[in-house]
């Protein structure tokens, strides 16, 4: 027998380990719509607001708040209650506190922050358009156009002005950055780019940072997003 439209909810004990959510609490639990985030790196909104924010009880509940746009996610009000919620991604509860979505020991977790005017975003892709202008891929899966492309490179990161998406700074990949790991064994870690070791073939590419401890971490490159000296998870 074939299914009718697509799965809005899953098992929660079958869902998404980044989620940090009770297992056996439920049985089911909203799956996130496609979007700008991976469904096995994303948290839905609702789970944010009901079970790890806890601003409401119930579905019910959430939605009403989503409906009244009483929630902004990169400045923008959003009242989706599965809408992937992602890493770096800015959520403002109106009239409440601002959070951003850091990966700690693996799990996907909203902290509070005052720093809610810009984003930090990394580029993941650059390509030249039809027109000789060049594209920019970001990992939350936003394009900008900028007109100059020879500064920017994959593995860069961008910090971005929100809702505008305007360039504040630029944080170059280069040996001696300030990089954060997001995914991996060692996420949440930060410290300071020693090198990039790339592989032949298809092999992902190795990343090493000395950590504030003076503790050496090998990582995929992949995995790690350059910041700012001041920047806390």
């Amino acid at each position: 027998m074939a299914t009718h439209g697509k799965k809005r909810h899953t098992k929660r004990l079958a869902a998404p380990k980044a989620l940090q959510l009770l297992r056996k609490e439920n049985r089911w639990v909203k799956t996130t719509i496609a979007g700008s985030h991976s469904k096995t790196f994303s948290i839905p909104l609702v789970v944010l607001l009901r079970d790890m924010l806890k601003v409401v009880s119930t579905t019910r509940e959430a939605k009403k708040v989503l409906n009244a746009g009483k929630i902004t996610i990169d400045g923008r009000i959003i009242t989706n209650p599965g809408f992937s919620i992602g890493l770096m991604d800015i959520v403002t509860i109106q009239g409440g506190d601002s959070f951003v979505i850091i990966n700690k020991k693996g799990k996907l977790l909203p902290v509070k922050t005052t720093l809610n005017t810009y984003k930090l975003c990394k580029v993941t892709g650059k390509h030249v358009t039809k027109n000789g202008k060049v594209q920019l891929t970001l990992h939350d899966g936003r394009s900008l156009i900028v007109k100059d492309g020879k500064p920017y490179s994959t593995g860069d990161t961008l910090k971005l002005e929100i809702p505008s998406a305007k360039v504040l700074e630029h944080y170059k990949l280069e040996k001696g950055s300030t990089c954060y790991v997001f995914r991996g064994r060692h996420a949440g870690e930060i410290g300071s780019l020693v090198e990039i070791h790339v592989f032949p073939g298809i092999t992902p590419s190795n990343a090493k940072i000395t950590t504030s401890s003076g503790k050496e971490a090998i990582t995929l490159k992949d995995y790690i997003l350059v910041v700012d000296k001041h920047f806390k998870a």
